[in-house]
């Protein structure tokens, strides 16, 4: 018994779902790589706003020194359009409240905000 193989003829149509179904994978990594990237960044800030908030308890403000060093920080994070205005830049008496109020975009187009606030413990 001879078995003969014969070649069934081809579809394309296999072939171009199989490249629309990798091109979408393709797409829906790559957005969920940019919002991971972005809540890195928030994270990133976080941490930030909390070393600040301690420099401002043990000084009672956020020196100019440490301000300028704040923003380049966050400039090296990659924020832009940074607002540091609702900080406490000038000296508060002993167990007033503190401030570290940063404002920014990432990549210039989503807005960030982080806030807190602690006691003044000079």
């Amino acid at each position: 018994m001879k078995c003969r193989l014969k070649k069934d003829k081809g579809n394309v149509g296999d072939i171009v779902i199989m490249g629309i179904f990798v091109i979408a994978m393709l797409t829906v990594m790559m957005c969920f790589i940019k919002c991971v990237d972005m809540l890195h960044t928030k994270a990133e800030v976080s941490q930030l706003a909390r070393k600040y908030i301690l420099v401002a308890e043990t000084n009672g403000y956020i020196p100019e020194g440490d301000q300028e060093t704040l923003i380049r920080e966050l400039e090296s994070m990659g924020l832009t359009e940074i607002d540091i205005s609702g900080s406490t830049l000038s000296k508060a008496d002993f167990g007033r409240t503190v401030n570290v109020c940063i404002k920014g975009k990432i990549n210039g187009r989503y807005e960030i905000s982080e806030k807190r606030a602690s006691t003044a413990k000079y």
